[in-house]
């Protein structure tokens, strides 16, 4: 059981992320020290078959994985819970947790809503920020957001980058 929050395809899958219900670690307590049953979950669909890859996240936590993307190489898979975030890259056959790197280059990083890829770079925002990611390194336009938008109106605040869309432009 769970929930499906985002879908994107390579051309020949799609993968599928969101939030799972149900244990699945057996070992894995929450904060209170109680089983864990809602948890990040993803999934590969081939068009035949669902395979299950919650098990193979880095990251095993209470959570949802809000947001996906492909770019044509990887999907950038991304999520958090209570202002814990989380982003993964996965090939096809693996998962790499990318926290460590986006905490380094986001102060303000907390959990991931959107994920787009304009054909040159990914930008990833959340509650809290907006990043660029080249692949290897994260670039913070919290601030160039929040200048922006207090530019055009002293009532404007800034709380979270929920959807983004490429136009080609």
């Amino acid at each position: 059981g769970g929930d499906v929050f985002a879908i994107s395809s390579n051309g020949t899958s799609w993968l599928l992320s969101g939030m799972g219900s149900g244990v699945v670690d057996p070992l894995q307590t929450g904060r209170n020290g109680h089983l864990q049953t809602n948890h990040l979950s993803v999934g590969l669909f081939d068009g035949k078959e669902f395979t299950d890859l919650s098990r193979e996240l880095p990251e095993k936590m209470d959570g949802i994985l809000y947001a996906n993307g492909y770019n044509g190489n990887y999907w950038l898979i991304g999520g958090g819970y209570l202002g814990r975030g989380v982003p993964f890259e996965f090939d096809g056959s693996r998962l790499i947790d990318l926290t460590s790197v986006i905490e380094r280059y986001v102060h303000s990083f907390h959990s991931v809503q959107s994920i787009a890829w304009n054909g040159q770079y990914w930008l990833i925002g959340g509650i809290g920020f907006l990043a660029k990611f080249d692949g290897s390194r994260f670039t913070d336009l919290s601030t160039s957001l929040v200048n922006s938008l207090s530019s055009r109106t002293t009532s404007a605040k800034f709380f979270s980058v929920n959807s983004m869309a490429w136009n080609g432009s």
